[in-house]
């Protein structure tokens, strides 16, 4: 959380002088819900949701356009490295590539709002 505020302090001030710019946070579905046997986890990306909001909420009127993307089941290795393989085995995971389009796609509308 504190890189995440760090580096918003550091790019979002020159961005919103240039009227230009861009800030994706990478927040996930459980940051709407609460994540038994996660809930650090569940509680963090609570917190980069909310901020992203707030954040979006200050800058857009400046021509900068902030949002949170939370992805949902991504094929990734976290549910191997954080021991919820069982908690997606039925889910229909996306891949990063997909992801990243989504977020790109949602980039292009310019400032619309919290994903």
């Amino acid at each position: 959380m504190a890189s995440r505020t760090s580096t918003s302090r550091a790019f979002l001030p020159e961005m919103v002088a240039a009227g230009n710019g861009f800030l994706i946070n990478v927040a996930s579905l459980a940051a709407y819900t609460p994540t038994p046997r996660m809930a650090v986890y569940g509680a963090a990306k609570a917190f980069v949701l909310s901020f992203t909001e707030s954040l979006w909420a200050e800058t857009r009127a400046s021509g900068v356009t902030v949002f949170a993307l939370s992805p949902g089941a991504t094929s990734t290795e976290f549910n191997s490295v954080v021991g919820t393989d069982d908690a997606t085995s039925v889910a229909r995971m996306r891949t990063a590539e997909d992801v990243v389009a989504t977020a790109l796609a949602h980039l292009e509308r310019r400032n619309p709002g919290p994903a």
